[in-house]
């Protein structure tokens, strides 16, 4: 390419453009050095024709982009370029302006079409020139592209920052703005607004609002204190917000609440005005709240922002609206502290004034002292009363008006309470100055003190007593009584206390034993000297269930008379008829005789005399409608009588206590109902435990290890162990144990199902045994030497695995201590073992569908692998086929050559024809109907026959094949199937024996069956393939590289056919290289019957062909055939063996020409289109023609075969078919035909 300048592209570039020719046309290469300056310089280079194509890349844009633009790319169509004004830059360029793109973005996936660097961003700046050709024409255009992404990005980030740095130090301005306003400001009306208004401006709110936090009648609201961006009146008719969810955190102080929508949050209020605005103004999405807290913690109120966008406040709005209400909250504080020292101050003037107008109102005299003691005020009432002046009064002056027996009592006690600061308090005399008395005046002064606890005044009253002091004789009458009644009430007061803390006491414990218990220690000796409380046993006798004595002696004496006079209440007399009747029983006063007549005996008379009985008093306790306990107090030898006030105490205590009782009562039974739940809430736990561990497990050990565990963990055992049945089974096998040692899991791994042991007995009767050891180790109650003597363990539980009504196995635990299973015990474990039994049959399938894969995996692996041999095996011999037949075809063949090419045709073919017949004689096996024509023979033949077969193959290798057998071996066989056997083996044996090799043949009788023997010296059978060696589609080598040729299918024919005469055969080897020997037993058999295949299915037999060969000659046969080469071999096999033919290309050819041409035989192909052969034989024979037909089809089954003769056919050959075989067959059934004609 030349490139020169545009024309006249100005004096000073032109000068520059001759210089740089002028000095590229010195050098010896230049255009060399431009490729080296295009391909190694740093700035990218891209080249443009003038069709938008791009020209060349050098190596920079491909570093700068991450690839070259691919290669159909277009500048002209590039639909980024146009947005990006690159489109109208090239179209410059291409009209010869040079111009400068300015530094831009650009994603090289864009500009290059492909996915590079995962979509890497570049800045790159570009310079578009055009390049002209010796014309001046533009023919190209450059771009020269530097890389500017490091300085775009330091740019970029710096211009971020300044805006930051502007944005911050607004910020900064208005903060200092607001803190400024808010500090000067202490007008709180004013105050509240600017801070709202600054706020909402702040954080861009569309409104702002400032709800203050007042009490009113004990109870906190929130009053609406400023608005901004709405008016006061529309939220006057609105109520004002309450603690509902969505506020509580803002009221209570928590923390500022920041919302992107409000409906979306769940503490969302549904009822106005929580929803929104009020009517007419704008709903509320993104909320914003911050609570306005004060130095001393409480909260002031709260700061509320909205706006009726979604997500408009950010984490720094939040931030900056925290500080603002910091701010707002020392502000408010001050602004209130201002306003209440105002109003302090005012309050100052207006007490003063009060407090002289109330000094000058009530009827004492009122003064004031400084702190030395001296007055510096009296009120108008002193100056009239005393007649002396404030200068007199002033000081110590007062004191001369007060009563001169006073005086030292009086200066004594005031200079006390000036120096300890205590209140001053006395009673003196001042004279009164109209009438010359003294008259008594109670005084009383308290300190004023200041913030730091220093006295700064006095202040104090002077009362007149005089006539209260009159009548104080008349109150010290009533004074008397009013104590009598105090110790009365206080009496009263000590019953009541003694009742409250009695039921407290009695309520403190929730079990009856521990209440009557704690009744009886309350009572003595509060009440009495001795207790005793007594209940009725569940025989009808009577007991006393607790007792107390004030005296640890007549404590003794109490458990004496007890056990020496249980069931009558002992000492307690009257217990048994308080009990009966329900009714209390008072004796105050017990002499001789009445104690001599509540003895029993001497014995007992001398107990109760030492006991010193002297009062008694017997209360029921009832509880939930019925008498349960009886309390009975005693007095001995203290004096102490039951008053009725101790009567009525007592009646009220044993109330108190048939409370507590009643409350035990229903206690233990919600205890009980509670343990129940528990309990059963527990079961319900550990079951779904169980069921879900046992839904996880997979396999059988899965299984029994997860029931083992639960089993044992869920009742404590020490051991346990898992048996399962097997099917038909008749001993118990251990699955899975735990806790067992070695020795003990080695000794009951398997016990015998008749064995009299507990698992074994639960397995044969599907009945779990529970084997419960008593305390001092009883007999077990199930079998004789069951597993607890085993193991030692003290009791044990065996339950059985039930599915279906079938025990699939036994679950047995074991556990150190003597145990009975509870209810709730056998319920989980039959539970257990249930759910077991599910997974242990869920595990079973799981299983068997995981072989049945694998097999069915490798069944399929062994199908591909047969597929891919069945290509080979049947290729290789069409290749020879087609191979001979070109040659053959292509020039004239020499005899010899011509008989050797049709020689290999022939072989290949049959060879072919083998294959596929062995293939057929699988489907029969698969399918089962492989049938066989049972007759006696004698084995002898048939083997002499297969080894006849494979000779000449063994000769042309030098195998050396020896036969050795015995005469007269008769059994029932198909000959030809035994055959085919024998002769599968020896070809076997032969294909794999190296050359100079040796074959043994082996028939000789074993018992009551005949043995055939094939043993060889050949490659023999890997000891892992041995096993697989009769599968179908199983070749020890199937690879493509394997020394034999077959397809895998011999030896498993042969394992059928065997089996179907009822004998058996078995492979043997050594290993590779050591040859193989192949067993066949076949039974002997006296008699013998036709057998057919198992599904009773059988073909018409084939006629039988002559034994000598027949002749055709002059025979008419009519050839029936859609496929012409078809037609014609056998039209020129017929003809040649003399027989006269007409063929036909359908049904409908040939129903013609059976009129005319009148066959002796019809020869016809069974899968034609339109009308196939069995059709044409049904309408054949349906007009009545007898002549024998014979059908030839590559459909070689025996249902095919079948078919055949159903439709009409006496004969059916598979193709290929054999030349002598079709002579036979047409000879035999024209012969047939012949006969019955003339027997007729």
């Amino acid at each position: 390419m030349t490139v020169i300048p545009p024309p006249d592209p100005g004096v000073e570039q032109s000068l520059e453009l001759e210089r740089i020719r002028q000095r590229l046309s010195d050098l010896p290469d230049p255009v060399a050095m431009l490729e080296g300056i295009v391909a190694f310089s740093p700035l990218g280079l891209q080249i443009f024709k003038a069709s938008g194509e791009c020209l060349l890349v050098n190596r920079a844009f491909v570093s700068i982009f991450g690839s070259e633009p691919p290669p159909d790319y277009n500048v002209l169509r590039d639909e980024i370029a146009k947005e990006r004004g690159v489109l109208s830059i090239i179209h410059r360029a291409f009209r010869g302006e040079t111009v400068h793109l300015p530094p831009i973005w650009y994603d090289a996936r864009d500009l290059t079409q492909v996915d590079v660097k995962e979509g890497r961003r570049v800045a790159v700046e570009a310079i578009f020139f055009p390049l002209f050709d010796k014309d001046g024409a533009v023919v190209f255009v450059g771009v020269v592209f530097k890389e500017v992404t490091a300085e775009q990005t330091c740019q970029e980030q710096a211009n971020r920052e300044q805006e930051l740095l502007r944005e911050e130090n607004t910020l900064i301005d208005r903060l200092r703005r607001i803190g400024s306003t808010l500090t000067a400001e202490l007008d709180l009306n004013k105050l509240v607004q600017r801070i709202i208004d600054e706020a909402t401006a702040l954080v861009r709110a569309a409104f702002g609002a400032f709800f203050y936090n007042v009490t009113e009648e004990g109870r906190e609201t929130y009053m609406l204190f400023a608005l901004s961006g709405a008016s006061p009146e529309a939220f006057s008719n609105l109520p004002l917000p309450r603690k509902t969810p969505l506020f509580a955190m803002t009221f209570n102080g928590e923390r500022v609440v920041r919302l992107d929508d409000v409906a979306e949050s769940p503490n969302f209020g549904k009822e106005p005005p929580f929803f929104g605005m009020p009517p007419g103004h704008l709903p509320v999405k993104s909320y914003l709240a911050a609570p306005v807290i004060s130095r001393s913690g409480s909260v002031l109120g709260g700061l509320f922002f909205g706006h009726p966008d979604r997500a408009v406040f950010t984490e720094r709005d939040e931030r900056l609206i925290a500080g603002v209400a910091a701010q707002a909250a020392v502000a408010l504080d001050n602004a209130r502290l201002y306003n209440e020292t105002r109003v302090a101050e005012k309050k100052l003037r207006d007490s003063e004034q009060h407090y002289r107008l109330l000094a000058e109102a009530i009827p004492p005299i009122v003064w004031t002292a400084d702190t030395d003691g001296g007055i510096d005020f009296c009120n108008q009432r002193w100056f009239d009363y005393s007649g002396l002046t404030l200068e007199q009064t002033k000081g110590w002056g007062w004191m001369s008006a007060l009563h001169p027996d006073d005086v030292p009592r009086a200066v004594a006690l005031w200079e006390a309470s000036l120096k300890s600061g205590n209140i001053y308090q006395i009673e003196y005399r001042f004279k009164r100055i109209s009438d010359g008395s003294y008259r008594w005046f109670l005084a009383r002064a308290l300190p004023l003190r200041d913030e730091s606890g220093r006295i700064v005044k006095w202040f104090g009253t002077c009362t007149d007593i005089h006539d209260h002091k009159r009548i104080q004789e008349e109150h010290e009458e009533l004074l008397q009584r009013e104590r009598a009644a105090r110790a009365e009430a206080e009496r009263a007061e000590q019953r009541f206390k003694f009742l409250s803390e009695a039921s407290t006491a009695l309520s403190s414990s929730l079990e009856p034993e521990k209440t009557l218990s704690a009744l009886v220690k309350l009572a003595v000796p509060a009440l009495a000297d001795c207790g005793v409380v007594t209940v009725r046993t569940a025989d009808g006798g009577f007991k006393n269930m607790a007792s107390a004595c004030a005296k640890p002696a007549q404590l003794e004496i109490l458990r004496e008379i007890d056990r020496r006079f249980p069931g009558d209440g002992g000492a307690a007399h009257r217990a048994p008829r308080v009990l009966t009747s329900g009714e209390p029983d008072f004796v105050g006063e017990i002499d001789e005789a009445t104690l001599a007549s509540l003895s029993k005996n001497e014995e007992h008379l001398r107990l109760l005399k030492a006991l010193d009985l002297q009062a008694l008093f017997c209360v029921p306790i009832h509880a939930q409608g019925r008498v349960v306990a009886a309390l009975t107090l005693m007095a001995t030898g203290s004096g102490r009588r039951f008053d009725p006030a101790d009567r009525a105490t007592t009646e009220d205590l044993a109330r108190r206590a048939g409370l507590a009782l009643e409350n035990a009562t229903l206690h233990k039974a919600e205890q009980t109902a509670r343990w129940e739940a528990e309990r059963a809430a527990s079961r319900v736990f550990r079951l779904q435990a169980v069921t879900s561990a046992l839904a996880e497990a997979l396999t059988r050990s899965q299984v029994a290890d997860v029931a083992v565990e639960q089993g044992v963990a869920a009742l404590g055992g020490r051991q346990g162990v898992l048996y399962v049945l097997p099917n038909n089974g008749d001993r118990l096998v251990m699955l899975e144990q735990m806790g067992l040692s070695r020795e003990e899991a080695e000794r009951l791994m398997e016990l015998p199902l008749d064995a009299r042991v507990p698992p074994c007995i639960a397995a044969r009767t599907s009945e779990p045994v529970w084997v419960e050891l008593d305390e001092a180790g009883g007999a077990p109650q199930a079998g004789d030497a069951g597993i607890p003597s085993l193991l030692g363990a003290k009791a044990t539980a065996c339950v059985p695995l039930l599915l279906e009504g079938r025990t699939a196995g036994v679950m047995v635990l074991c556990f150190d201590e003597p145990r009975r299973f509870t209810e709730d015990d056998r319920f989980l474990l039959l539970t257990l073992a249930r759910q077991c039994a599910q997974a242990l049959d869920r595990a079973r399938l799981y299983e068997a569908e995981r072989k049945a894969r694998r097999e069915a995996q490798a069944a399929n692996r062994a199908k591909d692998e047969f597929l891919s041999v069945v290509s080979h095996e049947i290729r290789t011999p069409l290749n020879a086929m087609l191979g001979w037949a070109q040659i053959l075809a292509g020039r004239p063949a020499e005899p010899e050559a011509l008989q050797k090419g049709l020689n290999v045709i022939v072989r290949n073919a049959k060879a072919q024809a083998r294959i596929i017949e062995d293939i057929l004689d699988v489907s029969r096996i698969i399918t089962g109907k492989l049938r066989l024509e049972l007759r006696p023979l004698e084995v002898v033949q048939v083997v002499r026959a297969a080894v006849e077969v494979v000779r000449p193959a063994a000769e042309a290798r030098h195998i050396d094949v020896e036969l050795s057998v015995g005469d007269g071996l008769v059994v029932s066989g198909d000959p030809d199937r035994l055959q085919q056997v024998v002769w599968n083996l020896l070809s076997n044996a032969i294909k794999f024996t190296p050359r100079e090799g040796r074959v043994r043949v082996l028939v000789r009788p074993v018992g009551s069956s005949v043995e055939i023997a094939v043993i060889d010296s050949g490659k023999g059978i890997s000891r892992e393939f041995l096993p697989y060696v009769f599968d179908r589609f199983r070749q020890a080598d199937s690879s493509m590289s394997r020394g034999h040729g077959g397809l895998g299918l011999g030896l498993a024919i042969v394992r059928y056919i065997v089996e179907m005469h009822g004998g058996t055969v078995e492979a043997e080897s050594a290993g590779e290289g050591q040859g193989a020997t192949f067993r066949v037993m076949l039974p002997v058999r006296e008699t013998w019957e036709r057998v057919s295949d198992p599904g009773g299915k059988r073909a018409p037999e084939e006629p039988e062909a002559p034994t000598s060969l027949a002749s055709i000659a002059g025979l008419r046969v009519l050839v029936v055939d859609d496929e012409p080469d078809a037609r014609e071999i056998l039209t020129a096999i017929l003809e040649s063996k003399g027989a006269i033919t007409k063929a036909a290309a359908s049904a409908s050819e040939a129903m013609a020409a059976v009129d005319q041409f009148e066959p002796d035989v019809v020869l016809s192909d069974i899968g034609m289109p339109g009308e196939d052969g069995l059709s044409f034989i049904r309408r054949l024979r349906a007009l009545g023609a007898a002549m024998p037909a014979i059908a030839i089809s590559a459909y070689a089954s025996a249902d095919d075969s079948e078919r055949a003769h159903l439709a009409g056919f006496q004969a059916h050959l598979a193709k290929p078919v054999d030349a002598g075989a079709l002579t036979t067959a047409i000879a035999g059934l024209a012969q047939s035909n012949a006969q019955s004609i003339s027997s007729e």
